[in-house]
């Protein structure tokens, strides 16, 4: 295990522990090459460069908060901004992270993103609380790790999420 920070590492067992720890918006189901409904339960590209998501209005992180399409924002325009973070050259093509509405949210791309789906699916895309990371610090959050995935350390249950 290499980091809690979902986006400053590139390495696959680290990757292995954060798929049980965070959820992402699609999954990629590689047996069939089909991407499927994670928090997000629809999608559509709106143009060359918009694609639009539906979240589940049921999924919450491990604190109870509810995961909203600020949630989204935040995860991708940090990863999409910040150089520094390793996982930065997979995702500077987002320019900005548009909230509709609290379970509605538009990616802008500075191109066309014909891999978006894909991208999204993968190391880096689990989706972090915005709130609880605001209120507490990042440091704070990866010690208590309040996140959305199948297992809960804190209540060391398995959890549908």
């Amino acid at each position: 295990m290499v980091s809690f920070d979902i986006h400053d590492h590139s390495n696959t067992g680290t990757e292995a522990i954060h798929v049980n720890l965070f959820s992402y918006l699609v999954k990629n189901d590689v047996e069939n090459g089909e991407i499927l409904p994670d928090l997000a339960t629809d999608w559509e590209l709106i143009d060359d460069e918009t694609w639009e998501f539906t979240l589940r209005e049921d999924a919450t992180f491990h604190n109870g908060d509810s995961v909203t399409a600020e949630d989204v924002k935040f995860t991708l325009e940090r990863v999409s901004s910040d150089d520094t973070l390793q996982e930065y050259e997979n995702y500077r093509q987002i320019e900005e992270v548009e909230v509709i509405d609290d379970y509605t949210f538009q990616i802008h791309t500075n191109g066309p993103q014909p891999a978006m789906l894909n991208r999204i699916s993968r190391l880096g895309s689990g989706i972090l609380p915005k709130d609880y990371i605001e209120e507490n610090d990042w440091d704070h959050f990866c010690a208590s790790l309040s996140v959305q995935g199948p297992i809960n350390l804190c209540s060391g249950r398995w959890m549908t999420g």
